[in-house]
């Protein structure tokens, strides 16, 4: 063989060493949308090369091969789907893998001490035994006839504790999983339990009793009988006092002594219950987290509070110290995880992709990986060295109340109860501006004809007027005296007309910020108003059970009666010539804009409707029920003509496409669903985000949908093959 051979032959091998190389990548790529989609891809499996385009596509920036790769699966792909525009939180934070296995709500989860394996205890009445690389389960552990709460690893590994609601504890074998015993004493379910520093004693709490236990051969060593039980217990530094949790107080026992002692310090006592208490690696500082939505640093020599950590918006249930304890872990029912840093007290990340309350979590002994366990039946696994300044922001930190396209269909604004309104790129999908400024949540927003000015409404009582360019206030609007509800701009950009709990109407001049009428008339709250296309008119709708059309010097015209609950919506037609309500009467009605007569009346749904709209050419109407269907209805006559089934949870929003060929339908089942109107058919789903959908709406070009969601997030997303 001469030399350009043996050079020809060393190249080929070379090169397919590297395609292989490249392929498994591929592969590998594949396997982790799999993986991060698979709690997504149990319910909807059709939806699978759709799931792993829209986790993966963020990842073929750098790859160009799995970008072919995913190109040429989703092209196999004809059915309509939804191309993400926004990179999602989950993506964010580097989910690396999904546990599924659980048949029920997984309560807590471990790492063992070489940090290979993970221990989840389920409401299955089950633990089971991970594989950290490879994500498959090793083992079931079966032997409690109630649903296991928490579980604990021994120090070095060898034995597990599980307690359960059946009044029992049982020690197992690590490596076999074999039952070494049950340990007989509470006499009512067990909700936490924890091994001593050494290995040799666990310690147990019930509503009842604490009981300190042998590990090896689960006799009996103390009892402490206490009123008010322990939600959570662990041991003290020293490994010979305990501290625990009860509503109202945290306390240490000395089991020795039989000494039991406020750990706060005199009269310092919370009225919500401490849900989880974990010690620092160095024994310096005891964790807690509490149902008042907050993670407290202690002092564990005097029980001192250090620091209060706050970001989670429901209670936090679990909390874990990184091996270093630099860093907290904190999970909470409002389906995230936060990290924290100690030193500096502040919120380094939230971790969204769980779809229910996220009841456990812990780091592994290495401090590179977090784990967590969820009501929603899985364990996720995350990478907890995430560089936050390389990410794009998710969104805001609390529900979306609302998000709607400017005009010209360049940008989106969404409005939060975090107080925050963020404009959106609809081309690139980035922030452009994050406005803060109001004291509370923001209810309502609406842009201005010209797309430059923004005007949001809050439960702060005031309006505030933004400049989209510049991203910066403009104007405060203050006169209501109850949070404003409702907003919207004339046709022509000159006023602003508000809503408000106070009872009222406002109508302001836009380019001063002057009020320059107060519309009074509705005996309560009122709950929505709107401009005509015309801008001459005003209609607004309240808890008096009626709807109201005033002209632009303050006079009622039209009082609108035949409602028998409380008027949630009012919009005008396309036209201008009707006027569409909703009501808690389960019914919606179609008036004479000019008259104030009825037209029709729509009754159909047996639970309260939540959303309406009329279709872009008026003939149509759409509206939304909180027991997850949806009604089309000629508006006209009041015939319904479909009913949209699909949901599995309430509606909060629903919109036509511009052309009225589709509608889109936001619900807290955490779908939204495309649907074609010529079929009254379900063609496209769109789900895998972090929480309830609370807003929806089209864009004027067709090409955009955005949506927002309980936890703050909004994306933005392309409906295609439609």
């Amino acid at each position: 063989m001469n030399d350009h051979s043996a050079i020809v032959n060393e190249n080929k091998i070379h090169t397919l060493f590297s395609n292989m190389g490249e392929m498994y990548r591929v592969i590998q790529a594949f396997q982790r949308g799999l993986d991060q989609s698979s709690f997504v891809l149990k319910r909807y499996p059709v939806l699978v090369f759709p799931q792993i385009y829209n986790r993966l596509q963020w990842e073929s920036e750098k790859e160009n091969s799995l970008k072919k790769a995913l190109q040429s699966k989703i092209r196999l792909y004809r059915g309509p789907w939804f191309l993400l525009k926004i990179r999602p939180v989950e993506n964010q934070t580097a989910v690396i893998r999904t546990f599924s296995g659980h048949m029920a709500p997984v309560k807590s989860c471990v790492f063992t001490p070489d940090g290979k394996k993970i221990i989840s205890a389920g409401w299955d009445k089950t633990l089971r035994l991970w594989d950290v690389k490879s994500g498959k389960e090793i083992c079931t552990l079966i032997g409690h006839s109630g649903y296991v709460d928490s579980c604990a690893s021994s120090p070095d590994g060898k034995e597990i504790v599980s307690a359960s609601l059946d009044h029992t504890l049982i020690i197992w074998d690590a490596y076999s999983g074999k039952n070494l015993g049950t340990c007989l004493g509470h006499t009512s379910g067990v909700n936490d339990c924890a091994f001593s520093p050494d290995g040799k004693r666990v310690v147990s709490g019930s509503s009842n009793d604490l009981i300190i236990w042998d590990s090896k051969n689960g006799a009996k060593l103390a009892e402490l009988k206490c009123r008010g039980g322990a939600n959570t217990c662990a041991f003290h530094p020293d490994g010979k006092k305990i501290i625990f949790a009860k509503v109202g107080s945290l306390e240490i026992w000395d089991p020795q002594k039989g000494h039991k002692s406020n750990f706060f310090g005199p009269g310092d006592k919370s009225q919500y219950p401490t849900n989880s208490l974990v010690l620092s690696p160095d024994g310096r500082f005891v964790i807690s987290a509490s149902s008042d939505r907050t993670v407290k640093l202690w002092d564990a020599r005097d029980g001192k509070e250090l620091a209060v950590f706050r970001g989670h918006t429901d209670w936090v249930i679990d909390c874990a110290f990184s091996p270093d304890g630099k860093m907290i872990v904190s999970a909470s029912r409002d389906k995230t995880l936060k990290i924290w840093d100690v030193q500096s007290r502040t919120e380094l990340a939230t971790l969204q992709g769980h779809s229910d309350c996220v009841c456990g979590c812990d780091f592994s002994p290495d401090g590179k990986w977090i784990v967590s366990a969820s009501m929603d039946k899985t364990l996720k696994l995350w990478d907890a060295k995430i560089q936050l300044d390389s990410l794009p922001a998710g969104g805001h930190k609390q529900r979306v109340n609302s998000c709607i396209f400017s005009p010209n269909g360049l940008r989106v604004a969404s409005a939060s109860k975090d107080g925050s309104l963020i404009i959106w790129d609809v081309q690139n999908g980035r922030q452009i501006h994050s406005l803060r400024g109001h004291l509370g949540s923001v209810t309502a927003c609406a842009f201005g004809p010209d797309s430059e000015r923004i005007i949001t409404a809050s439960d702060d009582y005031t309006l505030r007027l933004w400049d989209i360019k510049k991203g910066r206030e403009l104007l405060v609007l203050r006169g209501h005296k109850g949070e404003v509800t409702s907003c919207a701009f004339s046709s022509n950009g000159a006023w602003i007309i508000s809503a408000s709990e106070d009872g009222t109407l406002k109508l302001w001049e836009t380019s001063a910020g002057k009020e320059l009428l107060t519309l009074c008339g509705h005996a309560g709250a009122v709950s929505s108003c709107d401009f005509s296309p015309d801008g001459r008119l005003i209609i607004s709708s309240g808890h008096d059970h009626s709807l109201r059309i005033w002209n632009l010097n303050g006079v009622i015209l039209k009082t609108l009666r035949g409602h028998a609950g409380p008027v949630t919506a009012c919009k005008f037609s396309p036209n201008g010539l009707q006027i569409l309500s909703a009501s808690e009467d389960r019914t919606l009605r179609v008036w004479s804009a000019e008259t104030g007569q009825e037209i029709t009346s729509f009754a159909g749904h047996t639970t309260r409707i939540t959303a309406c709209a009329f279709s872009p050419d008026g003939q149509k109407a759409i509206s939304a029920s909180n027991n997850g269907t949806l009604k089309f209805w000629q508006a006209d006559t009041g015939r319904e003509i479909a009913t949209l089934i699909g949901h599995s949870a309430e509606i909060t929003s629903c919109a036509f496409s511009p052309d009225g060929r589709h509608l889109i339908s936001a619900s807290r089942d955490e779908t939204l669903r495309l649907w074609h109107m010529g079929t009254a058919r379900e063609i496209a789903i769109f789900t895998g985000h972090a929480g309830e959908l609370m807003a929806c709406a089209y864009g004027p070009n067709a090409d955009c949908v955005v949506l927002g969601d309980r936890a703050g997030q909004v994306l933005l997303c392309s409906p295609l093959n439609i």
